[in-house]
């Protein structure tokens, strides 16, 4: 959802950069001793981790496949 309002508005292409530099060079490994103080050892942290580990590549890949199409079709 975040990719395609980025693609069609100002608004949301100003939140999808700042967001993406922020957390996509943040290793999801890092994440984890703060994944198990907020949800604990079991699996609500793992699926913490590994959502956000696929979330930033995710969001740039169909950020950048948006603006690939040309504005035509």
């Amino acid at each position: 959802m975040l990719t395609t309002l980025a693609a069609l508005s100002r608004w949301g292409n100003e939140a999808l950069g700042p967001l993406t530099s922020m957390f996509n060079p943040l290793p999801a490994i890092a994440l984890l001793p703060i994944a198990l103080l907020w949800f604990g050892v079991g699996p609500p942290s793992l699926i913490f981790v590994i959502v956000h580990s696929a979330l930033w590549p995710v969001a740039l890949a169909c950020y950048g496949g948006f603006l690939a199409v040309p504005p035509t079709l």
